[in-house]
């Protein structure tokens, strides 16, 4: 578990991430992190939630279509 610290910058808050947590996230300076609610609370990812279920979605549909779309790439 990671503690972040919560401090003023200009008008708004920011967090300050530990060193060991950006590494772990793979993130860097400009990147964007989601905070996506979840029964636990929020879980911190690089990833977009949306984009990720559309993917999953996209990979469900062409698993199930796979014939349709192997005679329509001819």
């Amino acid at each position: 578990m990671y503690k972040l610290k919560l401090v003023q910058a200009g008008n708004e808050i920011a967090a300050i991430l530990p060193a060991e947590l950006i590494a772990r996230l793979q993130v860097g300076m400009g990147d964007a992190l989601f905070a996506a609610e979840s029964p636990d609370g929020f879980i911190l990812t690089p990833h977009d939630p949306e984009f990720v279920h559309q993917v999953h979605t996209a990979a469900t549909i062409m698993k199930r279509r796979h014939q349709a779309l192997k005679v329509l790439c001819r």
